[in-house]
């Protein structure tokens, strides 16, 4: 039953079980890490003054596509 798949999904989290484990990002970083295009990271000094933060912007119209 629909119950009985979602309370074994529950009970698999509470097992620290997950769909991806470190083991399995890796193995899909090398497959495609041929790929992946590197999008820059961006900062401004006048917004990182006025939040009081050192602020990172992923600028996606940056990407090569």
């Amino acid at each position: 039953s629909l119950f009985a798949s979602e309370m074994e999904e529950e009970s698999q989290i509470t097992k620290g079980k997950y769909a991806a484990d470190i083991s399995s990002i890796k193995e899909a970083h090398a497959r495609i890490k041929s790929l992946v295009h590197k999008t820059p990271l961006l900062s401004s000094s006048s917004l990182n003054a006025m939040s009081g933060r050192k602020l990172y912007f992923k600028c996606e119209c940056l990407q090569k596509g």
